[in-house]
């Protein structure tokens, strides 16, 4: 028998997972319902990885679980809908920032990212300030 503490996404994933090798798993919760906590507060987007300082465990982490989503998701018939990420540069700073974004991703091994300019950015998300200048789009959050 093995207790988890916690049902948002994180305790009921290693309970999911644990249930494959052990039969009794009991998970527990403090409050009333399934993800209403720190899961609840989430910003509902799947991290796409590329932002987080490359070698860290959190880079590598981020990404493989982008990718376990597809499968968990598919097997627990479950929809979800990856809307994408964007880093919008609208001056010269932010432009670098960008770069460092590229760089970042290259390093932690994201490859499922696009550098837009203006004019295909303001094509994507025609209500964005139309000074923006470039972005990171991330398709896989």
């Amino acid at each position: 028998m093995i207790a988890v503490i916690g049902a948002g996404i994180v305790g009921s994933l290693i309970a999911r997972e644990i249930n494959k090798y052990v039969e009794d798993v009991f998970i527990f919760e403090a409050k009333n319902g399934i993800g209403t906590g720190v899961t609840k507060g989430n910003s509902g987007i799947i991290h796409g990885g590329y932002d987080d300082d490359p070698g860290s465990l959190r880079a590598e982490l981020c990404y493989k679980g982008n990718k376990l989503y597809d499968e968990v998701t598919q097997e627990l018939s479950v929809d979800v809908k990856r809307v994408g990420s964007h880093v919008v540069a609208l001056n010269e700073d932010e432009l670098k920032a960008i770069d460092e974004l590229e760089e970042r991703a290259i390093k932690n091994r994201v490859k499922e990212y696009e550098i837009l300019d203006k004019t295909d950015l303001l094509e994507m998300e025609p209500n964005l300030n139309k000074d923006a200048l470039k972005s990171f789009y991330c398709p896989i959050a």
